[in-house]
């Protein structure tokens, strides 16, 4: 390691500290830990997360924050939308983030997995569950704001000319997760 990256990994390591002290890391942060005292942290501890059974496919451990079922279809974490920190009265960070999934090339409505250390599947929502659901319903954003996550989502039927946006909220109760439609 040179001094130009031992400055930038002392920068990164400072900036993750500050965050962390805030109860919040940012998707893609360098740090990757995923350990039973701080929670989870960074997208990279959801690499080889665990992903629930959906769309036909059974139950899987990602690789990559992906898995190819062939011709059946994939599902895959999207860490774009990967967030982090408490939810609700969660005491270590969980990592939040949407999956995709298709049969055989068809996407289905997504799930929204929250995830504690190891990284431990500790719940999902599944989007073709809401009330009045429709053939797809895609994650715009998710966001963490005192303690709660904000859910900003798009449903729609066949090529997506007839857009429904809805809100909602998720968090933590009790060891349960509490799924609210706002809108």
């Amino acid at each position: 390691m040179g001094p130009a990256t031992s400055t930038v990994a002392r920068s990164a390591a400072a900036a993750a500290a500050l965050l962390g002290a805030a109860g919040l890391a940012l998707a893609g942060a360098p740090s990757a830990s995923a350990d039973g005292v701080h929670g989870v942290h960074g997208v990279g501890a959801l690499r080889n997360a665990t992903a629930p059974a959906s769309c036909r496919h059974p139950a899987t451990r990602l690789v990559g924050y992906h898995r190819d079922f062939g011709s059946e279809g994939s599902v895959r974490l999207l860490k774009r939308h990967a967030v982090f920190g408490r939810l609700g009265s969660s005491h270590r960070s969980v990592g939040i983030a949407p999956l995709e999934c298709d049969a055989g090339g068809v996407l289905w409505p997504m799930l929204i997995a929250v995830y504690g250390s190891g990284p431990q599947l500790l719940g999902t929502v599944d989007l073709r569950h809401i009330p009045h659901a429709q053939e797809h319903e895609d994650v715009r954003s998710l966001r963490l704001s005192h303690r709660t996550l904000l859910v900003r989502f798009v449903g729609y039927d066949g090529a997506g000319f007839d857009l429904h946006h809805h809100r909602a909220t998720l968090n933590w109760r009790h060891g349960h997760l509490r799924w609210h439609l706002t809108d």
